[in-house]
C-alpha cells in the first residue's frame, strides 16, 4: 500500500509542477450545484479575471453525486464523460475551459463541484 501512495505522491508533486509552470496563478474553489439541465462555466463563473484573461485550465472536484461532463456538445444524464462521487478532474486548454458543459448524472440528484481556474 505504500508503494501505491509513494507513486501517487510522486504523480501529484509532478502533476502541480506541470500545472505551475504555465498557470500563473488559480482562483477558487467555486462551489456550483448540476442540475438537471446543462451548465456552462460561463453561466456560472466570470472567467475573466481581474486584468481581463481568461484561464488556460481548470480543476472540477466533484463532492457528492455523480455529474456528466461535455465539450462542445451537451451532456445528458446518459451522454457524457460521468465523474463519479470523489473525482477530481483537470481540464486543459482555454477553449475546452470555455466550452465545458455539465449536468446531473441522474436526474433529480444535483451535485455539488468545486471550480478552481487556472489563469
Amino acid at each position: 500500500m505504500s508503494a501505491v501512495k509513494t507513486i501517487n505522491d510522486l504523480r501529484y508533486q509532478a502533476y502541480l509542477k506541470l500545472t505551475q509552470s504555465y498557470a500563473t496563478k488559480q482562483v477558487g474553489p467555486y462551489p456550483r450545484e448540476s442540475s438537471d439541465l446543462p451548465q456552462s462555466l460561463s453561466d456560472t463563473i466570470d472567467l475573466q479575471d481581474s486584468s481581463g484573461n481568461m484561464p488556460v485550465g481548470c480543476t472540477l472536484a466533484v463532492e457528492d453525486n455523480n455529474v456528466r461532463i461535455a465539450f462542445g456538445v451537451t451532456p445528458s444524464t446518459s451522454t457524457g464523460i460521468l465523474l463519479p462521487k470523489g473525482t477530481t478532474f483537470t481540464v486543459d486548454g482555454p477553449d475546452n475551459v470555455s466550452s465545458l458543459q455539465f449536468v446531473s448524472a441522474t436526474e433529480n440528484s444535483p451535485g455539488t463541484v468545486q471550480i478552481i481556474l487556472r489563469y
